[in-house]
């Protein structure tokens, strides 16, 4: 009679337990069935069993068939934007100057005209500019 091994194991009394397959891990177990006949003469085959996850609502397998998306994205999703977000930023770079905008009140105006030896310093926290001390 002809034996069939599945991953190294008779398959009759083992079945495919000698390949491995967890089916709690997602991922791909290749299964090599081997036949050998009563002259010694073998022939094999594979099978691919893919362990698919079990997504959660709201999101979708991935195209590896193994993880589900995260936030509705996969990470090959987000490996293609970000292909396609640095090409189109590459290309929309440009240096641009930082941004300043200068406060102003009746103490301290646009022009403010300072005493000389009279002090001109940073505010402290929660302290505004008065008469006696300019701040800003």
């Amino acid at each position: 009679a002809d034996t069939v091994m599945a991953c190294g194991l008779n398959y009759k009394n083992f079945g495919v337990k000698g390949c491995l397959i967890d089916p709690e891990v997602p991922g791909l177990t290749i299964i090599t069935f081997t036949v050998e006949d009563s002259t010694g003469l073998t022939a094999s085959v594979t099978r691919n069993v893919t362990v698919v996850s079990l997504c959660p609502p709201g999101e979708r397998l991935c195209a590896n068939e193994v993880d589900c998306s995260e936030e509705g994205l996969c990470l090959e999703d987000i490996q293609e934007a970000g292909e396609a977000e640095e090409s189109v930023l590459q290309e929309e770079v440009v240096d641009q100057p930082p941004v300043i905008t200068l406060i102003t009140s009746t103490l301290v105006p646009e022009f403010l005209n300072l005493r000389q030896h009279s002090t001109y310093e940073a505010c402290r926290p929660n302290q505004l500019p008065n008469e006696d001390v300019l701040c800003e």
